[in-house]
């Protein structure tokens, strides 16, 4: 059993703004709904046998805002970070749900899942029907990755729907308003997230392709919804502690021209794929679970730990020298860290719409 202690660098920070605190706010709930009752939680940190930074974007692409809070330089054998953003430097351990194979440290990393995912009316798992429409499914981005390009591009038979939804172009004005909600944020709402949903309940087999970052919130969605996930992703980490072969299919990059033909081998199978996929849901990460799969992976990098983290954390940094993608990404965020000083209006910030005028 340990005591646990969850926070997070927007919280300390002083953030706002709901998309902010969501992760910390949805793992806090997670640990109220917490089914198997062995960790605790306790409000001081420095009381605390495990802290958890939950954060989405408030610890900075390369951790800098966690690196510079007092309550991590106190405790950092004990602090962990949990994080689901797309590209990520992980100076501090944790569990990232889209760090690479290339970035990811066994003794001090675990690949995780997407919070957002929880606490969502509607994505209640359906039986498969005896005759589905699909035999697999993919509505989403195409822009993200040259995959999904590729992937859209492709031609496809009839009973497997393929189609770029280009959401973020949708996302306007409309959306900075919906930022006010706890709940889960606009592009999840209204007749796309029930056309998604219905495509699912309608798929034996749910393409969930790399998009900004390796993983996707889809696979976990898929999961959720009693589908089998086909995983298609090079640089993807599979959480540690379940059996992903029992249950979804890992297609490589290379071969997504023969996806029809593995796929079909495999029709048979969906309907038990997806009641075993829902079932590993269920015990790592329903609501009723999270909480207790995010402390025991913290546990377990703790048990496998090798340096003293005073040394391993300035180690991580050399990735940026080594590496010419991450030093281009640190340029791109010191450009957006520049903007930042231009003024912004206060219902950004805020997430809270000015009254229309009369």
């Amino acid at each position: 059993m340990a005591r646990v202690a969850l926070t997070s660098a927007a919280e300390l920070r002083g953030l706002t703004l709901p998309i902010r605190l969501g992760p910390l706010q949805k793992l806090r709930a997670c640990a109220e709904r917490d089914a198997y009752g062995v960790h605790t939680l306790v409000s001081n940190p420095d009381d605390a046998d495990v802290i958890v930074f939950a954060d989405e974007r408030g610890g900075g692409v390369v951790q800098q805002h966690l690196l510079r809070l007092p309550v991590l330089r106190r405790n950092r054998e004990r602090a962990f970070g949990f994080c689901s953003v797309d590209h990520i430097l992980p100076v501090i351990p944790g569990i990232y749900a889209s760090i690479e194979d290339t970035t990811c440290d066994p003794r001090r990393h675990r690949s995780g899942h997407y919070l957002r995912s929880l606490f969502r009316e509607g994505f209640e798992p359906q039986d498969l029907p005896k005759s589905p429409r699909f035999l697999a499914s993919f509505l989403g981005a195409a822009e993200t990755h040259s995959l999904r390009r590729k992937l859209i591009a492709q031609h496809w038979p009839g009973d497997i729907l393929v189609e770029a939804t280009d959401a973020s172009k949708k996302r306007s004005f409309e959306g900075i308003r919906e930022l006010s909600s706890p709940k889960f944020p606009h592009w999840y709402r209204g007749k796309a997230v029930s056309r998604y949903l219905a495509t699912i309940a309608e798929s034996r087999f749910v393409l969930c392709p790399r998009g900004y970052g390796t993983s996707s919130v889809r696979l976990f969605e898929a999961m959720q919804l009693g589908r089998a996930p086909v995983i298609i992703s090079d640089a993807w980490v599979p959480c540690e502690g379940l059996d992903w072969d029992s249950f979804s299919i890992r297609v490589p990059q290379s071969d997504i021209g023969s996806l029809e033909s593995i796929l079909r081998q495999r029709a048979d199978d969906a309907a038990e794929l997806g009641r075993r996929a829902r079932q590993a849901w269920e015990a790592h990460f329903s609501e009723e679970s999270s909480f207790h799969q995010v402390v025991s992976w913290c546990l377990s990098i703790q048990q496998s730990k090798r340096l003293d983290e005073r040394i391993a954390q300035p180690l991580v940094f050399t990735k940026l020298v080594s590496d010419p993608n991450w030093r281009l990404r640190t340029r791109e965020r010191a450009k957006q860290h520049a903007l930042k000083r231009l003024p912004v209006p206060e219902h950004w910030r805020t997430g809270k719409m000015p009254e229309a005028p009369r």
